[in-house]
């Protein structure tokens, strides 16, 4: 299961990073540090329409 987590965190940041989002150490500290598969994968659709990192983590 932690491979599959590291492919959704990289590609977590490869969308932010695409869209030219500024992502904070305390973001990317908290998306390296999730392990929970349905959320991970919620913040891999979100980053897709966010405008801003702290949409990310909105409920």
């Amino acid at each position: 299961m932690r491979g599959e987590a590291k492919g959704e965190i990289k590609s977590i940041f490869s969308v932010l990073d695409a869209r030219g989002l500024e992502i904070s150490d305390d973001a990317r500290e908290r998306i390296r540090r999730c392990e929970d598969p349905d959320q991970l994968d919620a913040w891999v659709r979100r980053a897709a329409v966010i405008t801003s990192v702290d949409e990310l983590f909105a409920e």
